[in-house]
């Protein structure tokens, strides 16, 4: 186990230590110098590089790596360097969520000081919330509010919206609480801290497998938790929403709805309904007070979701459901996923093949939004549903420079499986050199047959032998898994793939003895000749050097009436969708499943009580609603990106959008719109507009002067 060195003595590369921002039990904060982009940010490094805190950290970057909004903290690079372990992400200055809605002078805010007195809250070891001092009533009445109303108001939308958007996109938080979130000087709201992020629907089975592969309790903060999380329970988004109620309640009573002992907390959670902030202070406003009641109802069907939430917020909606109006499920909807009968049927004959003692591989390309995940996604999930062989799961991240990030995923997942093993079953399948190949990939030490397996008389000291008994080891530990199962490893963005995960690749799958896997490899194929690992693994000397049995799949756009299904399906919920509007998306569309989804996202934003009109259902239309979303800094990126009409470097775009060549944030949200899509992180690295449809749409919308101006700025950038 590795222990970071004092700030001192740290050296990050192209990062320079400034300070020491916090500390918490797994990692450690610091402000940083990113010498490359010329900007101060925050990286969080780990105290102890060991198998839990490494997957903990990994798990943490890769769980917000695609999102990018603005109450949400941007994470910027995760790096393995030298076997130190940390990412980097915007730094945010400002207070604490219950810091910024304290009252300034609470003597001017009651009305008679004589009838309360203070006395300190019970210590954080106990209940979960900072030290600090509360009103308890007198006799004859209650005391006031306990925040500063006008300033909670202004940040409850933010934070709700920073929710919604990660809930949106398909995860939860499970540690919301007051210290998670900062207010800047400019008032707006970040939340922070990923650590205990996951999918938006956790069943105990899941639960209790997330548990062991950390090696400790994962329930977050015992004073926040919803009732369910703290029992381990399945959770969902109505668990992030209760620990917004206990926030919530906390600000406006100065007190959690149930205090004591964490076991005492726990047992009222799961017993009692909390009370109502009005039942222990005076002066809460009326809306705040049913917001709070409904958040924090004990059964996880009662509580508003996120939509609802939102819309009473701002105005849109007078009440919130009462709890017998909701009872829902918290299981999410089954993706809907329509057609590729040809690709599956594909697919299901590579794994025939696997009865023949070799491997093989399925290439899986297209182009951006047409659906090419989503097809591997539902072949691998009805293989693993249906016990016909054991699925590995891998994806690489364009944001990541970690050794072999083709496979880090992937061994993530295999460290799972081994782990669900009998660790006398795990035993029997580690290879003569697990040991070279678990300090290749670290994770790996969590498998209890690993951490225990005898450690040999010599161990080797020179990298390059320590990296073949890595590769060797690991092909061995496959071949030993495929003789008893069928084995289907899934790599997505391939194109994303380092050197060294390509070399590794062509091992494994490579003669000798190469073991009989189905290997999904899933790329963007418009990346085929900017890509090293697509380069290298496609040519001649690569896999057909190799003699392995490659099955070229191509995903192109949707037949006619496979889009029209698709269309159907996701506008079955809308009682006013009618015919015309469905052959209006299909023609619009054009085949691409991610602007039919659009589009009838589009439609939904209609009332129920009247049907839409057809005629303004527009692709353009859809573009520009997503793109009026984005900051001003992001559209004029944007825009200049569509002039440019190719690839520019990611400081030349900056620089003609008169931004800073190191700025992040506009690129991220664009990018999480998909709206750019950028080949890398490096300041040098192109970027693009996502879809020629979307270069088309605002490229027409500009006037001549406009182009012009966009096309004098990016020459002088360049």
């Amino acid at each position: 186990m590795k222990v970071i060195a004092p700030l001192d003595q740290l050296g990050f590369g192209r990062y320079q230590i400034e300070k020491e921002l916090g500390s918490g039990g797994m990692g450690i904060v610091y402000q940083a110098f990113d010498r490359e982009r010329g900007i101060r940010v925050a990286l969080k490094a780990l105290k102890n590089m060991d198998a839990v805190n490494i997957y903990r950290l990994k798990n943490e970057f890769r769980q917000l790596a695609d999102i990018s909004h603005g109450n949400l903290v941007s994470l910027f690079e995760l790096v393995c360097d030298d076997d130190c372990w940390f990412f980097t992400m915007e730094l945010v200055e400002g207070q604490t969520f219950d810091a910024f809605v304290e009252l300034r002078d609470s003597g001017d805010h009651s009305p008679d000081a004589s009838k309360y007195r203070t006395v300190p809250l019970k210590p954080p070891s106990r209940f979960g919330s900072d030290t600090g001092l509360r009103l308890v009533a007198g006799t004859d009445m209650l005391p006031d509010v306990q925040c500063d109303v006008v300033r909670l108001r202004s940040v409850l939308r933010q934070l709700a919206e920073g929710l919604h958007t990660l809930h949106q996109a398909g995860k939860l938080h499970r540690d919301v609480k007051p210290s998670n979130v900062m207010v800047t000087a400019d008032g707006r709201v970040v939340v922070l801290d990923f650590g205990l992020a996951s999918d938006s629907y956790l069943s105990r089975s899941r639960i209790e497998a997330d548990l062991e592969a950390i090696g400790g309790r994962l329930f977050g903060t015992p004073a926040y938790v919803s009732p369910e999380q703290a029992i381990g329970e399945e959770i969902a988004e109505a668990s992030d929403w209760y620990s917004l109620g206990s926030m919530l309640f906390e600000a406006l009573t100065g007190s959690l709805p149930f205090e004591g002992t964490i076991l005492e907390i726990l047992r009222q959670k799961g017993q009692s309904q909390a009370p109502a902030p009005s039942d222990r202070v005076r002066g809460v406003p009326e809306d705040i007070d049913l917001l709070c009641q409904a958040l924090l109802r004990r059964d996880p069907g009662d509580r508003p979701e996120g939509s609802e939430i939102l819309g009473f917020l701002s105005g849109a909606l007078r009440s919130l459901p009462p709890a017998s109006a909701r009872s829902r499920s918290l299981r999410p909807h089954a993706e809907i996923f329509v057609g590729r009968d040809e690709h599956i049927e594909k697919l299901q004959d590579a794994v025939a093949a696997l009865k023949v003692v070799k491997p093989v591989v399925a290439l899986v390309h297209g182009s951006s939004g047409i659906g090419k995940s989503a097809l591997a996604n539902h072949f691998t999930d009805n293989l693993s549903a249906n016990g016909q062989a054991v699925v590995l799961r891998g994806r690489c991240y364009e944001r990541e420079s970690v050794p072999h990030k083709a496979f880090d995923n992937v061994i993530d997942a295999l460290s799972r499986y081994m782990q669900g093993l009998p660790t006398e079953s795990a035993a029997e399948l580690l290879p003569r050199n697990v040991h070279a190949l678990a300090r290749q990939f670290p994770v790996l030490r969590s498998v209890p047959a690993v951490a225990q397996a005898r450690v040999p008389r010599y161990l080797a000291t020179d990298p390059h032998v320590l990296q073949q008994q890595a590769y060797d080891a690991l092909k061995d530990l496959l071949l030993r898994i495929t003789d008893h199962q069928a084995l289907v490893i899934q790599i997505d963005d391939l194109q994303w793939g380092d050197a060294d995960s390509a070399r590794l690749l062509l091992h494994v799958a490579g003669a000798p003895n190469p073991p009989p896997i189905l290997w999904v490899c899933v790329y963007r194929r418009g990346d085929t000749e900017t890509s090293g690992f697509l380069k290298r693994v496609l040519a001649k000397d690569g896999f057909e050097h190799s003699h392995v049995d490659v099955r070229d799949i191509p995903v192109d756009p949707l037949t006619a009436k496979e889009a029209e299904h698709l269309t159907q399906q996701l506008l079955c919920e809308f009682p006013n969708a009618s015919e015309l509007m469905t052959r209006t998306i299909v023609a619009e569309a054009e085949g691409v499943p991610f602007f039919i989804a659009e589009l009838t996202r589009h439609s939904h934003m209609w009332t129920t009580d009247a049907p839409m009109p057809v005629a303004r259902l527009s692709l353009d239309d859809v573009i520009m609603e997503r793109v009026g979303r984005m900051s001003f800094e992001a559209r004029k990126l944007l825009d200049v990106l569509a002039v440019a009409g190719r690839p520019l470097e990611q400081n030349v775009a900056l620089r003609a959008a008169s931004l800073h060549p190191g700025d992040h944030s506009a690129l991220l949200s664009l990018s999480a719109a998909r709206l750019v899509r950028t080949r890398g992180v490096r300041r040098t690295d192109p970027a693009e507009v996502y879809h020629d449809r979307v270069r088309e749409t605002l490229v027409a919308r500009m006037d001549h002067y406009s182009k012009r101006e966009y096309h004098r700025r990016i020459a002088e950038a360049i």
